[in-house]
């Protein structure tokens, strides 16, 4: 996905069933999923990613490379806007994050960090409003950095509900504080308003 494709308020993306793991670049140079750079929803006609109905429980997202299915190569759905909603979908063998707003930083977002100094490149600051993750299943996530299946900072209103993560690897064993195996259902920071409801982690 990017800025070509007719998206906007009140946009719903049915996805069949099958294994989706599409790929480009983006601005930091990391493989992605797919980006929406511009688009946003509004409370009453927000974007919604969801398996066709009928689809359920068989739309897979993948980080696999398509061609050598070399796992752990890309990163999820990205995006900059508001009121996005995912529904019914599997995210399986991603790296870092499944699905992230676009600009989050902790040092950038923490005020115990202090303001962005610039250094680390273009930055822009999420700040995500009603987010919405429901029935969504993240499996088998590895990287040596910070991995988590959802990630947005700086938001309000943020719903998180019946759905389940498991098999996140970081894998930095030098590290003593945290070592192997460091892996989170949701990482946020500034948040306003979040709910985690009805979730479970498992091998984390």
């Amino acid at each position: 996905a990017n800025d070509s494709v007719s998206v906007r308020g009140g946009t719903t993306i049915h996805l069949m069933e099958g294994v989706h793991d599409y790929t480009f670049t983006d601005h930091d140079n990391v493989r992605t999923l797919a980006f929406f750079r511009t688009q946003t929803g509004t409370a009453e006609f927000p974007i919604t990613i969801q398996a066709m109905a009928g689809h359920e429980g068989r739309v897979i997202l993948s980080g696999r490379d398509h061609d050598t299915q070399v796992q752990h190569v890309q990163r999820g759905i990205m995006f900059a806007g508001d009121h996005f909603h995912f529904k019914n979908l599997i995210f399986l063998d991603f790296r870092s994050r499944c699905i992230q707003s676009y600009g989050t930083n902790a040092q950038a977002m923490n005020p115990r960090w202090g303001n962005d100094n610039g250094i680390g490149g273009f930055k822009k600051f999420a700040t995500v409003e009603g987010l919405v993750v429901d029935n969504c299943v993240f499996w088998d996530m590895y990287n040596t950095d910070i991995i988590c299946a959802v990630r947005a900072d700086g938001g309000d209103e943020v719903t998180i509900r019946n759905s389940f993560s498991g098999k996140m690897f970081r894998n930095q064993p030098n590290n003593n504080i945290f070592g192997w195996g460091w892996g989170f259902i949701c990482e946020q920071y500034n948040e306003r308003s979040t709910r985690i409801l009805n979730c479970t982690g498992y091998w984390l």
